[in-house]
């Protein structure tokens, strides 16, 4: 509840800034995003070997979430972009040898119940080409600035056969470059590409979208495409080395 509290009136503010400025561009949408994990995770723990594979022994499989992005082209500059990709996972596995996670240390063989829900946010300022899109007559637009992606971390580990249970609860900021590009061949038809990316000491963290929009009726479109995660960090405790990909599909309008 608190997370979606926080990502509603986020939405709310940043629609509100766009009405009280007079805003020439505003681009709503809302969709799913079939997402399919892997990688290693660990917490407070250096030993790779004692890490915990997403799929193979958490037993997570892909999950469809909802997801939602409202962008603005402000008469004064910078724009705006915010996104929200709500993340969660649940599973039951084992690990064939000790491990251990916040300070405790799991039994071999034994089943294993897990949750993790990594939800992110991000927001986004940023500049077009000036007069690209003038001179290719709407055909190309290049966008690029600065993007924070707020990463709200939970993960459960539970034990049932020994008891033993253990929770990481963290917040995450990282800053990143944005990147979006878009392709009009006719006035209906859009191809578009985003990324977000940053590096940094041990941190790394790769966003990269591909849309195709089609506006089959007035400001409304409907889109589908790709998405690919790629997040390799180090920070407070939490070792992660882990991918989401999977294809994505939405609705929405755009003045």
């Amino acid at each position: 509840m608190k997370r979606s509290t926080i990502c509603l009136i986020t939405i709310l503010a940043v629609i509100g800034t766009a009405v009280s400025a007079n805003a020439i561009g505003l681009e709503v949408a809302v969709g799913g995003w079939a997402q399919s994990p892997g990688g290693q995770l660990a917490y407070q723990n250096t030993v790779v070997s004692e890490s915990l594979d997403l799929e193979q022994e958490a037993g997570y499989d892909e999950e469809t979430r909802f997801s939602g992005r409202v962008k603005l082209d402000l008469p004064i500059l910078p724009n705006f972009y915010f996104m929200a990709t709500p993340m969660e996972f649940e599973g039951t596995g084992s690990k064939a040898i000790p491990f251990d996670f916040g300070g405790e240390t799991f039994t071999a063989g034994l089943p294993i119940n897990s949750k993790a829900i990594l939800d992110h946010y991000d927001l986004a300022m940023y500049f077009e080409m000036p007069l690209l899109e003038t001179a290719s007559l709407k055909t190309f637009n290049l966008e690029f600035g600065i993007n924070v992606r707020m990463l709200d971390v939970d993960i459960k580990i539970q034990q049932p056969a020994t008891g033993l249970s253990e929770q990481v609860d963290e917040t995450l900021y990282f800053p990143m470059l944005y990147l979006g590009f878009q392709f009009r061949p006719v006035e209906r038809l859009a191809f578009e590409v985003e990324f977000r990316g940053s590096e940094y000491e041990n941190n790394s963290y790769y966003d990269m979208i591909g849309r195709v929009k089609y506006n089959f009726t007035g400001p409304v479109f409907l889109s589908a495409g790709y998405r690919l995660e790629e997040l390799d960090i180090d920070d407070v405790g939490i070792l992660a080395d882990l991918e989401f990909s999977g294809p994505f599909a939405e609705a929405g309008f755009q003045f």
